[in-house]
């Protein structure tokens, strides 16, 4: 899994006083959510449409590989 393409800048959060990466932000919170049994391609799904929400369109997060795998 990629937060960015090699041309692109990754988005970061401001939490709490500290800064995160939205993509690992929105991974774990995603993948707690989710639960057992959920493919990555749903993970990635999820993730997506968190980066959606916000007002950043700076790059999208991808995921290589097989994505219908469960977790």
């Amino acid at each position: 899994t990629f937060a960015a393409g090699s041309d692109e800048r990754a988005p970061e959060l401001e939490r709490d006083g500290a800064v995160h990466g939205l993509f690992t932000h929105s991974l774990v919170r995603e993948l707690v959510r989710g639960g057992a049994g959920q493919s990555f391609d749903e993970l990635m799904r999820r993730v997506a449409a968190v980066y959606a929400t916000l007002p950043y369109d700076g790059c999208r997060p991808t995921a290589q590989g097989d994505l219908h795998a469960a977790i």
